[in-house]
């Protein structure tokens, strides 16, 4: 996992070579997560994903939503601003602030095709 948030960043979505490592759940199809765990409490309101495409078994999800650990359980994150699902760039969403020690995507597979993720980034609201 920590492939997905190691500061490699990726030429374009079908980078699989060793300066570029990846998460991908070949050969599963159906619904997956990731996730990222703080030991303190982060403050984020928004995320930035890369999706890996190998051009077959790899390809962006169908859809996918951010959720984060509300100390019981997880909760979808309020007015997420979309599910892109562009290759060769970071997908950028927002939503509204949250305060957390764990972030995760849970993602639906496409078709017969498995989710690859390349970089996840979570920017952190700095505290006032």
């Amino acid at each position: 996992m920590s492939a997905i948030n190691n500061g490699v960043y990726p030429i374009q979505s079908s980078d699989d070579n060793d300066l570029t490592p990846y998460w991908g759940d070949w050969p599963q199809v159906g619904t997956h997560w990731i996730e990222l765990d703080w030991t303190a409490p982060v403050t984020t309101n928004g995320t930035e994903i890369y999706w890996a495409d190998d051009g077959g078994g790899l390809l962006p999800p169908s859809s996918w939503v951010v959720q984060y650990w509300n100390g019981s359980a997880w909760v979808n994150v309020s007015n997420q601003s979309g599910e892109p699902v562009a290759i060769n760039t970071f997908n950028q969403i927002s939503f509204d602030p949250v305060t957390t020690t764990k972030l995760r995507i849970t993602m639906q597979s496409s078709g017969t095709a498995s989710v690859g993720v390349i970089q996840w980034v979570v920017p952190s609201i700095p505290s006032s």
